[in-house]
């Protein structure tokens, strides 16, 4: 696609979204929903809720500017995701300085505008050079040496050693003094992407010792308080510093607190079943253990994976092992849509899933498509909130549960 038919098709996606803002029961507590958004007002910040329909087209200009492979190439998924929520921010506004009349404001005039420059800055922009260093522990180096592991290199980090005399950067960098390091120089477009890169830049120098002393495990300082790989990154060209020491992101269109609607949607979801000891309680709480396990990782392939064991821990029987891919594919079909034509589509769906899980376990192939592991996710979870939801009707038998759906199939609804 040429320019102008990329800021055509952003147009549309985006327009679309916007419809959400439109909709007269947008704060209405009984709106159904399975995702949350932060915005912001004059006063206060709120939350919007989502459905899953309205969630996708929050992404789908997100995820198309990401399809383009010149984009994909250059950024990470975080800097075009905060580019898009920066454009929404020009164009919805809300005033709550008079209580009694909330206000949404939709200002799309100039969103041709705003699409174009997006298009042009992320098209246009030149790519950087970053410094990105961590402290690292299980590790013990005497002063003098250095060891350089294909990009990446460990050692006692001395004053003298700081490529930058820059004071903000020396200042960040003040607590990584005398103490065990490493540290890579990498190309790239915006500092997510170069964090990205760094990171694993270190994992497989990492990798690469413990593949001839698998029993000696350097890994990135994590601070007991944050929780988190600490990183300071240095922009070269920029001149500008950063250190990243929280796990948790701060949340798009700005922060808000937990409230009585967002808990009321759990409660609504049905988690008070999963307080009984019961095997539908169990197959949760195990399938719960792998999505995070997916959440947190980085690498797209164990996502898949890990993603792909949520599937099999809520849709197969216990001892189950013939035709796991048949089986798995029709039952989260059955339970997820209604009507052939969904269940059809949803059936390739999960078996294209599958079948590049297979490939990764079997063969040990890697994979760059985050097309499918975004929709192995989206599945992990959906079949994860049915499952809560179906508890009860099943009286927390998980046996009894997949009876249903194998039921619902012999009698020809898929």
């Amino acid at each position: 696609m040429d320019r102008k038919e990329i800021e055509n098709e952003l147009k549309t996606r985006i327009e679309k979204f916007l419809s959400i803002f439109r909709k007269d029961d947008l704060f209405d507590n009984t709106r159904k929903s399975n995702f949350f958004i932060y915005v912001y007002g004059l006063k206060e910040n709120y939350i919007v809720l989502l459905s899953e329909e309205e969630r996708s087209l929050l992404y789908s200009p997100i995820e198309f500017m990401l399809e383009q492979r010149e984009i994909s190439k250059k950024y990470s998924y975080e800097f075009i995701e905060n580019e898009f929520y920066d454009l929404f921010h020009k164009i919805v506004t809300f005033d709550d300085s008079n209580s009694n009349d909330f206000k949404i404001f939709i200002n799309d005039s100039k969103l041709d505008d705003h699409i174009k420059r997006l298009i042009n800055e992320l098209f246009n922009s030149q790519e950087r050079t970053f410094y990105v260093v961590s402290e690292v522990e299980n590790i013990k180096i005497k002063d003098e040496q250095e060891y350089k592991i294909i990009d990446s290199t460990i050692k006692i980090m001395r004053q003298e050693n700081l490529p930058y005399e820059d004071r903000k950067f020396q200042q960040l960098c003040k607590d990584l003094i005398g103490k065990p390091v490493i540290f890579t120089k990498v190309r790239a477009w915006d500092i997510d992407r170069a964090k990205e890169i760094a990171l694993y830049n270190f994992k497989v120098s990492f990798s690469l010792i413990r593949l001839f002393s698998p029993f000696f495990m350097p890994v990135i300082k994590r601070r007991l308080v944050e929780e988190r790989q600490c990183l300071v990154c240095y922009d070269e060209k920029e001149k500008i510093p950063h250190k990243e020491a929280s796990l948790i992101r701060n949340p798009k269109f700005y922060p808000a607190s937990l409230d009585d609607r967002i808990y009321s949607q759990l409660i609504y979801a049905g988690i008070t079943t999963l307080e009984k000891g019961s095997s539908i309680s169990k197959v949760v709480k195990d399938g719960l253990y792998w999505f995070v396990l997916g959440l947190d990782e980085e690498y797209l392939s164990a996502k898949l994976v890990d993603f792909t064991l949520v599937l099999e821990s809520v849709l197969k029987k216990k001892d189950e092992r013939i035709e796991l891919r048949r089986a798995i594919a029709e039952r989260g079909a059955i339970l997820l849509f209604d009507t052939f034509e969904e269940r059809e589509k949803a059936v390739e769906k999960l078996n294209k899933i599958y079948d590049a899980r297979s490939e990764v376990v079997h063969t040990g192939t890697t994979i760059e498509n985050k097309m499918i592991v975004s929709a192995a996710e989206k599945y992990a979870s959906e079949v994860l909130k049915k499952l809560i939801a179906k508890s009860k009707e099943f009286d927390g038998d998980h046996d009894k549960f997949i009876k249903s759906l194998d039921d619902k199939k012999l009698h020809g609804s898929i």
